[in-house]
């Protein structure tokens, strides 16, 4: 709540710090869900007093020896390497926040006025124009209620298709966060050869491992992307009657295009100045 509030007063960019800054260490669950959380907002950081004769610093191996319990570590790394996954989206999103003023962790409310379920909704947000995130606040909870305003929505991490305006039921076990992305909707990631979400890339920021532009798609529709490195590449996404046919221009050496959502033939036309291997 305090992090909608804060982007309803005008604070673009909102973070805490993971699992509480003093008192004692949080419970293995709760860092785990906070580490995951904390991977879709704005600033993702763990920061913590230390004091008197116990360590409370909130680092995963920390959390890790006081609790016992030796998956936080796997879960905090998993979730450092899915925020470095999204490198290109949240800086695209973060330039939008700067130039236009919205925040870029905001409320259903900013996005969907006219939808009256949206009102007071404190417990899932907007994060940029194309995911929206619902962390399990509950302790003991392996589920929740999520809220889907109108249009499609695909699960970020299974491509389970949902049509909205509803309330549908998220099963997501203590490793896990539900996140949803609208439909017609293009991200680009930065990924290991793998191309999967969490996979390493290591923080070097100075290039791609593997670029991948993921589109969601089930009709047509255009979208301008640009990166943490300059590079602006227009997606022109046509989807046919029996085919997806999508213009790219600027390509990344070594992009590739995944469409999610859309089971038809693609075709991929790369501008005469792209190169993709």
């Amino acid at each position: 709540m305090a992090g909608l509030n804060a982007g309803l007063a005008g604070i673009v960019f909102w973070g805490w710090d993971l699992a509480g800054f003093n008192g004692d260490i949080p419970t293995a669950e709760l860092f785990m869900r906070s580490s995951a959380m904390a991977a879709f907002c704005p600033i993702m950081q763990y920061h913590a007093e230390s004091k008197a004769e116990f360590n409370q610093d909130r680092t995963p191996w920390n959390i890790a020896a006081r609790t016992g319990e030796k998956k936080v570590i796997d879960v905090y790394r998993f979730y450092a390497n899915v925020r470095m996954n999204m490198l290109p989206y949240l800086y695209q999103e973060a330039k939008k926040a700067s130039d236009t003023g919205l925040p870029m962790m905001r409320a259903l409310m900013l996005d969907y006025p006219d939808d009256e379920r949206v009102r007071g909704l404190y417990d899932q947000y907007l994060f940029g124009e194309s995911l929206l995130v619902a962390p399990i606040i509950e302790e003991g909870e392996v589920e929740r209620q999520v809220y889907l305003p109108d249009g499609k929505w695909l699960d970020f991490w299974s491509g389970d298709e949902y049509e909205g305006p509803a309330v549908i039921r998220s099963v997501a076990d203590v490793e896990q966060i539900p996140v949803f992305v609208k439909m017609n909707t293009a991200l680009l990631l930065n990924v290991a050869e793998t191309k999967a979400l969490g996979s390493p890339v290591g923080n070097d920021i100075s290039g791609y491992k593997t670029p991948v532009c993921r589109i969601y798609c089930d009709s047509s529709f255009t979208q301008t992307l640009t990166d943490h490195l300059g590079h602006v590449i227009e997606l022109s996404v046509d989807v046919q009657a029996e085919s997806i046919v999508i213009h790219v221009t600027t390509a990344l050496p070594g992009m590739t295009i995944d469409v999610i959502g859309c089971d038809k033939p693609l075709t991929v036309v790369w501008d005469s100045s792209s190169k993709s291997d």
